[in-house]
């Protein structure tokens, strides 16, 4: 039981109930000497004007919107570069999405975060809100939009994430990300499909090497294809290698030939001189050729 003073008109229970207990309070005047009236009781009402029981609810609601996007347009209003005297800045967000129903127990508001790192499972409650305190119209479409001249942070290849995150009716927000309850947006530099005619020409190609493709793939290739320049490796070892062992095979193969040449000139003398010995002497077949030749003892 707690006392206030006549002059106030409301009064906070710092008593926390958990989750799903109920209460009702009882409200009496009381005399100079605190001494309450019982007879003249009133109860606490709900929000509908009938007496009845608060139930404690610390739940967060985990609604979802559906078909959240987020899109980026380039303006290109010569006023805003007037204004700005950026092109960076002359660019359009707009990110829209469809409200769900609300809970039972009451209506469900929103806030809307944007960061710049991704979103799952990050916890928003530390954060400012871009927009806060949303009122939903189940079935209808939400929408936020916001250009460069008013946020200077909108510019291209920014990359942003827009998370909305709900809050039920007795305060209970959820400030950690739902999935389904964020989207990404990058901000793609547009400015050049509105300035085509700025675009340099590119160069001519330049004239192959000895006017033939074929010997510019060549030279192409041995400056970058690390294959080409392995198996050009590969050749140029075994020219070498040709170049090198070529004058050795080929100055072998003139020793062999001499060679050959000297055996059969002796086999061909060994083979005369048979056959004047036996043409001219036949008589003394057991000569040798010393004293054939010098005339043998007789003539010494």
């Amino acid at each position: 039981m707690a006392t206030t003073s006549i002059a106030n008109d409301r009064w906070y229970d710092d008593q926390a109930l958990t989750t799903g207990t109920c209460a009702s309070y009882l409200i009496a005047p009381a005399d100079r000497s605190g001494v309450p009236d019982l007879t003249q009781l009133n109860v606490s009402s709900a929000e509908s004007g009938l007496p009845g029981l608060f139930c404690a609810d610390a739940i967060p609601p985990e609604l979802t919107v559906t078909n959240m996007r987020a899109t980026s347009t380039f303006s290109n209003d010569t006023a805003c570069h007037a204004r700005t005297g950026n092109w960076d800045r002359c660019y359009d967000v707009a990110v829209t999405w469809t409200w769900p129903d609300h809970e039972p127990e009451g209506n469900v508001s929103w806030d809307l975060y944007r960061v710049e790192t991704n979103p799952t499972g990050l916890d928003l409650g530390a954060l400012t809100p871009v927009v806060e305190n949303m009122q939903a119209v189940p079935g209808e479409q939400g929408r936020y939009e916001v250009n460069g001249t008013l946020d200077e942070s909108i510019r291209p290849y920014r990359l942003f994430y827009y998370v909305l995150t709900p809050t039920d009716a007795v305060g209970n927000d959820n400030p950690v990300a739902i999935s389904g309850n964020s989207v990404g947006l990058l901000i793609e530099d547009q400015w050049w499909e509105y300035n085509q005619h700025l675009i340099p020409e590119p160069e001519p190609e330049p004239e192959p090497p000895l006017g033939s493709p074929w010997v510019g793939k060549l030279l192409d290739g041995m400056a970058s294809d690390s294959l080409f320049q392995s198996a050009l490796g590969v050749l140029l070892l075994a020219f070498v290698t040709v170049a090198i062992g070529l004058p050795v095979l080929r100055g072998r193969h003139r020793r062999l030939k001499r060679i050959v040449a000297a055996r059969i000139r002796q086999q061909q003398v060994t083979r005369w001189l048979r056959s004047s010995t036996t043409s001219s002497e036949p008589s003394v077949p057991h000569r040798s050729l010393h004293d054939r030749t010098y005339g043998g003892p007789e003539a010494r």
